[in-house]
């Protein structure tokens, strides 16, 4: 059984297995954000919803928000889907 009141009996790792460790565990972080960010994307317009909800009690009725470019929808979605994988990632 180890001693853990002693520092000089305790193991310790050299700075290029820290950096190893480093690189592994920010890889496997990335690849578990890429993976659900693949789900969310087909929940993106559930999740959009989700989200526009209490802003659309205090719309006027009959409107919806509104984009100002072509590509923006296109964006929010995306915006929307890495937000909600790097969030269930965490």
């Amino acid at each position: 059984m180890e001693d853990k009141n002693h520092p000089e009996k305790e193991a310790t790792m050299p700075l290029l297995e820290h950096l190893d460790e480093l690189r592994r565990r920010i890889i496997r972080s990335m690849i578990a954000v890429l993976l659900l960010f693949s789900t969310s994307v087909f929940f993106a317009s559930e999740i959009l919803e989700f989200l526009k909800t209490p802003v659309m009690e205090f719309l006027p009725q009959g409107k919806d928000l509104g984009f100002k470019d072509i590509v923006e929808p296109f964006m929010v979605t995306i915006k929307v889907s890495l937000l909600v994988s790097i969030i269930a990632a965490s």
